[in-house]
């Protein structure tokens, strides 16, 4: 077998995890549960498909050189519907037009023949989703039977463990795409592997327009996907499981991608360009904030939770005080439980879970004045997020609202920033670090290990 020439992949493999809310009925807080989407196919079905094709007299997908035709990747989104006009103008102007599953005979219906269709899964059924296209870059992995029934086939490896057990030897080089959450960060991957660089992207919804329209052209292999209610920045959408993972994971895609020196334009309506809008809309702390709190996953972990035993040992019998970047405030939620009258601050009002609100609420970002007042607060996992050159004027600003202060600070470098792009842990420093920077502004300073201080302004 030939060296592989080049892989171009995401963080995602075959399986992934999403977060489901579930709200029983008198509860207070939603059970969140975990789902682990598998892949649709066995593994020895996919091996064997594997076998068969890469045995046939066809090509296999190489690294092409870059260049500069625009692709027009087109997803099977229903808001696909609503860009006729100019993806007709796209082909008019010679752009390599990329259709993704059964957006090929959404196309093929407005008068395009597309560049090329890309059809990854292994199932047979996935006949049905062909349409009339100049050339097929079929997955090694699909059915032997759909690879039979078109002329103009590419194979395409996708990266997998097993993958390498499936092919013979192949005496040119090839190139293995990494496998993603759905058929269109794939399709991505692919336009960059044959050297586009200039990627617009079309019908990559991520979510149903309304109950029942869930792709531009219906394809019956996805009728009875669960679906849940995504609630993103305000708004409702409803999604398949897998939508919900692509769109929480495109983030990564295009970074990825843009990394390699690609532009990628996402256009249409729905979970997933609604998202990018968001995060494309981040110019402060304070927006960066807003945008991670719209993820389940950067929800569900509480710091200051997890030491709200150590807090409620430090605080006096059923005290006032001040939660400093309250997040969620689930730590507010337990310390009330406990007698004790949090008020909460923080500098994004969609931070907090609902039974935090009703709580007292400060918005105060804590680099400027915060107006309260207390001799008792906490502040767990906030000052690691803090801008280096802003550190000595947050500890200032908290020092002047509490005089007594536990607090919780990471260590460690963040995992949820890939989320939106950006990194949330700013100032990163060992605990004999932030004991020093502490020690500026609280003349008693206590170390309790794993990044917990207790600051009193008298002993």
């Amino acid at each position: 077998m030939a060296d592989i020439h080049h892989t171009m992949h995401g963080p995602l493999g075959d399986t992934g995890t999403v977060l489901i809310k579930h709200f029983n009925e008198g509860t207070s807080e939603p059970l969140v549960i975990p789902v682990t989407l598998l892949c649709n196919t066995d593994d020895e079905i996919r091996k064997n498909n594997i076998r068969t094709n890469s045995r046939k007299p066809l090509p296999w997908l190489k690294q092409d050189a870059a260049h500069d035709r625009p692709a027009i990747i087109c997803g099977s989104g229903p808001s696909l519907r609503d860009n006729t006009d100019e993806l007709l103008t796209w082909a008019k102007a010679g752009a390599a037009i990329i259709a993704i599953n059964g957006a090929a005979k959404w196309i093929n219906q407005i008068g395009i023949v597309p560049t090329y269709q890309i059809i990854i899964d292994a199932r047979r059924e996935n006949h049905v989703l062909l349409g009339d296209a100049k050339h097929y870059l079929l997955a090694s992995q699909c059915h032997p039977d759909l690879v039979d029934a078109v002329d103009d086939v590419t194979l395409v490896h996708m990266l997998w463990e097993h993958l390498d057990e499936c092919l013979p030897s192949y005496d040119q080089d090839y190139a293995v795409v990494g496998a993603a959450a759905s058929a269109g960060p794939v399709g991505c991957f692919i336009a960059y592997t044959i050297g586009h660089r200039n990627l617009q992207l079309y019908g990559f919804d991520s979510s149903h327009k309304t109950v029942g329209d869930s792709h531009a052209v219906r394809q019956p292999m996805n009728d009875g996907e669960p679906c849940a209610q995504v609630h993103w920045n305000g708004k409702t959408y409803l999604a398949s499981l897998v939508m919900k993972q692509q769109a929480e994971q495109f983030i990564n895609v295009r970074s990825a991608l843009q990394d390699v020196g690609c532009s990628v334009t996402v256009h249409g309506t729905g979970l997933l360009p609604d998202i990018l809008a968001t995060i494309d809309g981040i110019t402060d702390e304070q927006s960066k904030y807003q945008a991670i709190w719209c993820f389940d996953k950067y929800r569900t972990y509480s710091p200051a939770l997890e030491v709200v035993d150590q807090i409620a040992e430090f605080l006096p019998p059923q005290i006032e005080v001040l939660d400093l970047g309250c997040g969620t405030g689930k730590a507010a939620v337990a310390l009330a439980q406990r007698g004790f009258k949090p008020v909460l601050v923080d500098f994004a009002e969609n931070c907090r879970n609902p039974e935090a609100m009703s709580f007292p609420f400060i918005k105060a970002d804590l680099s400027d004045h915060i107006p309260a007042r207390a001799s008792y607060g906490y502040c767990c996992d906030v000052m690691e997020h803090i801008p280096p050159d802003q550190v000595d004027t947050v500890l200032h600003n908290i020092s002047t609202a509490a005089d007594n202060v536990f607090f919780r600070i990471e260590t460690e470098p963040d995992v949820f920033g890939s989320l939106i792009g950006q990194r949330l842990h700013l100032s990163v420093h060992d605990d004999a670090w932030w004991r020093d920077a502490l020690l500026r502004h609280w003349p008693h300073v206590a170390p309790k290990g794993d990044g917990v201080f207790i600051c009193r302004r008298y002993e």
